[in-house]
């Protein structure tokens, strides 16, 4: 297998663990996302966290696609 595919392969499961974490929590819980390519996360809520997944999880189906 590929590297670049074995990484995105990594990348989805990553994301799948992600999701089932942020749906188990409650509904008002807070979270902290990181701010890309750096060290520094941001207070966000549920929603937001899972509306950014999704996105992430998308750009993801692209590039297996594209890696295909």
């Amino acid at each position: 297998m590929d590297d670049s595919l074995q990484n995105l392969n990594t990348e989805e499961k990553e994301l799948v663990v992600l999701d089932y974490e942020l749906k188990t929590l409650k509904k008002d819980r807070r979270v902290y996302v990181q701010q890309p390519g750096s060290n520094i996360y941001f207070l966000s809520n549920k929603t937001e966290a899972l509306n950014k997944l999704e996105q992430d999880r998308e750009n993801l189906r692209e590039k297996q696609k594209a890696a295909k």
